[in-house]
Parts: structure tokens; C-alpha cells; sequence
């Protein structure tokens, strides 16, 4: 069963921008994606999921930075 309605979805996948947009739908244990060129094919989902786990990994990162520089404006005012 799908966990989400077909979307559009611009990338595809944040781990290859190169591939463009189509639409996407999402399953327990695989995502569909669609384009006009290629038809319906499944995503390369470990390639996928590591590349936004790094991405969650910069991310946070970069919000701790930020309170940190938040905390440190707060005690010099």
C-alpha cells in the first residue's frame, strides 16, 4: 500500500539533481518514480537515504553553530 498520494517532485532525488523532475509516490519498502522519458522505474533508495542522512548531518550541524552564536550574542548585550 503507499504511504503518500503521486506527487510532482523537482529533483526527483536529492542524490542525483542531474535526473531532474517527474513524480514520486512512496511505500513501505520502495519509492516509484515517473518521467515522460523513462517511464515508471524505482529509486535507488540507499543511495537516496545516505545522501540526505549527510545532508541532516550538515544541517544540524550548522543549526548548533548558529545557537551557539545566538547564546554568545545573548550574554554580550
Amino acid at each position: 500500500l503507499p504511504l503518500e498520494n503521486e506527487h510532482g517532485q523537482t529533483p526527483l532525488e536529492m542524490s542525483n539533481p542531474a535526473l531532474g523532475g517527474g513524480t514520486q509516490q512512496m511505500f513501505c519498502q520502495t519509492v516509484l518514480e515517473w518521467m515522460p522519458a523513462r517511464g515508471v522505474f524505482e529509486m535507488w533508495t540507499g543511495k537516496e537515504f545516505l545522501a540526505l542522512r549527510q545532508q541532516l548531518d550538515r544541517l544540524t550541524q550548522q543549526v548548533q553553530s548558529l545557537q551557539q552564536q545566538l547564546t554568545s550574542l545573548k550574554g554580550h548585550a
